[in-house]
Formats: structure tokens, sequence, C-alpha cells
């Protein structure tokens, strides 16, 4: 299907951090650029984490989590693996009916880390242990200027095998590490796990080891806790590991398995990790997967200029927000308010903070259009900004001229 070319503002109306425009000082100062490895969990619920109130037993998350930057207020651009992996890697978010890979702008030119961070000497590689071209994934790697792309079928034993979806996470990860250690430094790569996910199946010689009481995805994490852990222990003894910056976070959120915040439904931990202890402490300013890759850009101080509708998650200069489409309904969240919107007119606003059931919709509250009017003037130029590029194939390297009708 097409998108609209809507245009509900001028174009000098739109401010830099609406515009998605990136400008680069073009001054490299940094002199040993780290290493980015950023891990995506397959259907990492914020809520089933016992670090933020869950009752998951996750312990090396919580060490990553006690030792890192965590962003308590994050959301997921998303709610499929093929719509999450653009919005983290590229900065696409899930604003259209058709997931982007699979639309009709599937062949534009997008910007991604990969392709922004080759111009400053970065290698790239993308892991998944599922089979090459499952969701559209190795394409869209191919794309976006990946230079290696590693799935079930480059994975050397078939017999581990889960018998659903791909490699076993445990041992996926140990081959990923062999095959970060053999990339030129500096790189960039990125791994999306196979659990938790439907059928929701432990290998049978972990599940005495991960049975764990409801859910099933419960035990699934608590087993992916333990791959992670393998991971990094198969890892920091690497002379490139010290110089590397992790990132873990969801690709959208997992079963809701408990009653409470519908918010949930769209809540996601993201975790900022350095060895080096760079990063350190805790946010309640609203993220989004999109922010992720200007975050590691602006860090990294490429060279660059490039276009990203996320911000800078270590900047004040942009307020938090994140936005996604699902249900034929936009859902915009910022500090305050959660806006529900039909592509014609606002159908929800609440106030996420203080109404975590959405018991109390306040389109009739009094006053309340003045209240959200920031609110709505926010979503409402990211929607035409998103629509008008992806349009004229201008979702890339760019200029604030290529915002105009």
């Amino acid at each position: 299907e097409s998108l609209t070319d809507v245009q509900y503002y001028n174009v000098e109306d739109i401010e830099d951090c609406q515009s998605g425009v990136h400008i680069s000082t073009g001054q490299d100062t940094l002199t040993d650029k780290p290493n980015i490895v950023i891990i995506i969990v397959e259907s990492l619920s914020k809520s089933y984490l016992k670090y933020f109130g869950g009752d998951v037993e996750t312990p090396f998350l919580d060490s990553l989590m006690k030792n890192g930057m965590v962003f308590t207020n994050a959301f997921a651009n998303a709610k499929e693996s093929v719509n999450g992996v653009p919005a983290i890697l590229a900065s696409v978010p899930s604003m259209m009916k058709n997931p982007y890979v699979f639309s009709r702008y599937s062949s534009n030119k997008v910007n991604s880390l990969a392709s922004i961070l080759k111009i400053d000497g970065y290698s790239s590689a993308f892991f998944h242990g599922g089979m090459t071209g499952t969701m559209g994934f190795s394409s869209f790697c191919s794309s976006t200027g990946f230079d290696k792309y590693y799935g079930k079928e480059d994975y050397p034993e078939p017999k581990d095998f889960d018998g659903s979806w791909g490699i076993w996470d445990h041992k996926f990860f140990p081959f990923m590490a062999s095959k970060l250690s053999t990339m030129s430094p500096p790189f960039v790569a990125a791994v999306l796990t196979m659990n938790p996910h439907s059928p929701f199946k432990l290998p049978a010689e972990e599940k005495d080891k991960f049975a764990t009481k409801g859910h099933p995805v419960k035990a699934l994490l608590k087993y992916e806790d333990a791959a992670l852990l393998t991971f990094f222990d198969s890892i920091n003894k690497k002379d490139w590991y010290q110089n590397t910056i992790f990132v873990i976070t969801g690709d959208h959120t997992g079963p809701n398995i408990k009653k409470g915040s519908k918010m949930d439904d769209f809540r996601i931990p993201i975790i900022f990790y350095s060895p080096k202890g760079e990063f350190k402490g805790v946010s309640d300013s609203v993220a989004a997967q999109i922010d992720i890759m200007p975050t590691l850009l602006n860090y990294v101080n490429t060279k660059t200029s490039y276009f990203s509708l996320g911000r800078d998650l270590f900047s004040t200069k942009c307020s938090g927000k994140s936005i996604t489409y699902h249900g034929s309904i936009y859902h915009f969240m910022d500090q305050k308010y959660y806006l529900q919107y039909n592509g014609e007119t606002i159908v929800g606003v609440y106030n996420w903070q203080d109404d975590q059931l959405q018991k109390n919709n306040l389109m009739d509250k009094a006053g309340i259009k003045a209240a959200i009017v920031h609110s709505e003037e926010n979503m409402l130029k990211v929607i035409q900004v998103f629509n008008h590029r992806m349009i004229n194939d201008k979702f890339y390297n760019g200029t604030s001229e290529d915002n105009a009708q």
C-alpha cells in the first residue's frame, strides 16, 4: 500500500528535533574508535525482568544493568521482529501497514549503522540463527551496507537446530564470538536471538535447569540470560573486548503475562554497557529503538551527516518520544502523554505515567486540547516527515530541504 504525502505543517515550522537531520561537525576527534555490538533479544519485555519489578530471574542481565546505563522508560517502535530490526539498526520505525522490508518502499536507499560507520572505517556483520532469508533480514542487511550476514546455513553443526526456528542461542553465541574475533576493528555487529520465542521450547538438556512455573516465556528468558553469560564469558579475554560498546534491547515485547499496565505492550529495556565503565546510571527520559542509531553515531563522532527520526539519548537537545503504527492506529508517547491517532483524528489521550491501565481517556476533558498541543504537533510533524521522505526515497543522508513538499 502507498503512504499519503500529508502536509500538516509548513516545512519551515518543522524544528530540528522533528526534521530527522543530524549534521556532523566533520571533525573526527576519536583516535581509538570503539567496536559496537548490539544484542537484540527476542521478545524482551521490560515487565518480565526482576530489575524492573518483574518476577523472572536474570542475574547476568541484572549485572549489566547495574554496571551500565539503563533507560527505564524505553519503548519499541515495532510489534514484530521484521520491524524491530530496521528500527534499531537503521532508525526506521514501524509507521506503515506493511513491514518496511516487504513494502513498496523496500528498495529505497536507507542509511544504517553499517553504511554510515563504513565511512569511518568500520567493518560490519549481522547474526541470526534462523535460515538466511527469514523475514527479509539478509536482504535488508545487504541493502543497508552490512558486509557479512551469518545465518543457520553458516553454522557448522546442524544437530544444534532447535527444531523450529534456528540454532539454539547457547550454541550460536560462541559461533558469533569466534566470527567477531576475525573481524578487523573497529567493527559494528548485531545479533537477533532465537529466544524467547514460541513454541517456548528449552533444549532437552536444559529443561530441569531452567524449569519455571507460570508462562513458559519465563523459562526461556532464564535460559537466554545464561546464554548471554556464555557469550560474554567467551569474549571477555579477547583483545577487542575492552574497547567495545554493547547495547542490549528487545526487538519487541513478548506475551503480556500479568495483569497490569497496558503500556507494557510497548515497553522494552535499552541498556548501554562498556567494560571500561563509560556508561553508568539510570534515566527515566523516554527512549525508543530508533534512538539507538543516532546515540551511537554521535558517541563515536561519525564524520557523516545522516537522517534519523531518533535522537541522541545522551543529549538534552531534544525531548524523548516514541511512535509506532499498529492495529491501524499511530501510538505516540512522550514524557507525559500517550496519544492514539487513526490518521484523521486523535481517538485516545492518556497520562501514561499516572494511568498505567488506561482507564481514563482524557479526550473529553476540559482544556486537554491546549495541554496536548505540543505532543500532537510533535507527532504530526514526525508522521509528515516520515511519509514524505519514504515516498520520495530520501530516507538517508540529506538536508532539511529534503523535507520539502
